[in-house]
């Protein structure tokens, strides 16, 4: 494995790191409190009973649950609830209503809105010619209305069904990135392996038995297939071996997948090293190594 590709590898997990440590820290630091909000929904008219259905949507949208929060609708004289309806997102969320039909009032009290839980409110109103007053408070806090259209409405439901998807993504795309590290290591570990066999070879003269576990190795493994290293193995058991063409082809092979922050301690060993002493002089060699020099300027 190359130098090159440790570092990229721990500068991926280094960031990968740095970025889930910062967002814990930005939580843990960020100053919790609670933010109830309500959204109104397009109304809908019923014209044969002259009713309207409307709806709000109230949420803690805070890091922090809300106490003792009280929502107040209020219609305008002439007109009157005929039905109410509240639906929280959990059933863990508990409420009561109060419809004060004299006074056209609902009151809905919840003890405790726990942050990120939402409560539907549903109601159809007859002879409904205005708007509804509503007010939401409690301990320390003033509710307060964001306009959003049925489209945006979807578009936020959308976000929200998606949230767990990205979580998952990013889960398996960190597995996978380990995995892949892992079997990188592993074939560095296989890649040590054989170049000890295959010395042992070379020492016993076996130059071809040498050449065919580096050939098995590069065919049998998907990650360091012909790098730098096993290419240059190679070429030198050539060199030695006397085998000029091979050395050439092995040469120029190593001269296009070589990245060039490598390229020039590879081509000083060949230009000094006394393993290719025979082929100082030889045209062929010499073509080599100056396209060697070209590809990596």
């Amino acid at each position: 494995m190359e130098i090159s590709l440790v570092k990229d590898i721990f500068l991926v997990i280094i960031g990968a790191f740095s970025t889930f440590f910062f967002t814990l820290l930005v939580l843990k630091i960020q100053k919790k409190k609670a933010n109830i909000t309500w959204r109104k929904l397009s109304n809908i008219h019923i014209p044969a009973n002259n009713l309207t259905g409307i709806k709000w949507i109230v949420e803690n949208q805070g890091n922090k649950s809300a106490k003792e929060i009280s929502i107040q609708l209020k219609l305008k004289e002439g007109q009157r609830f005929e039905t109410i309806d509240c639906k929280p997102s959990e059933n863990a969320l508990s409420f009561s209503q109060e419809l004060n039909t004299e006074s056209n009032n609902v009151i809905i009290k919840i003890p405790l809105f726990p942050n990120g839980i939402s409560l539907d409110i549903s109601s159809l109103v007859k002879d409904f010619n205005d708007k509804i007053e509503i007010s939401i408070v409690g301990e320390d806090i003033i509710g307060k209305e964001h306009q959003v259209s049925d489209k945006a409405e979807s578009y936020r439901k959308l976000a929200n069904y998606m949230i767990p998807g990205i979580i998952g993504i990013y889960v398996v795309g960190m597995l996978a990135m380990f995995t892949f590290i892992g079997m990188l290591l592993n074939s560095r570990v296989e890649y040590e392996q054989t170049r000890s066999i295959a010395n042992l070879y070379l020492s016993n003269g076996d130059n071809n038995e040498a050449i065919k576990l580096y050939e098995t190795y590069s065919n049998n493994n998907i990650f360091l297939k012909e790098t730098p290293s096993l290419l240059f193995e190679v070429l030198l058991i050539h060199a030695k071996s006397g085998e000029k063409e091979k050395l050439f082809s092995y040469i120029e092979k190593l001269s296009e997948d070589i990245k060039k922050d490598s390229a020039k301690k590879y081509i000083r060993f060949l230009e000094t090293s006394a393993a290719f002493d025979q082929y100082r002089n030889d045209t062929g060699f010499k073509k080599v190594i100056n396209k060697f020099k070209e590809n990596n300027r």
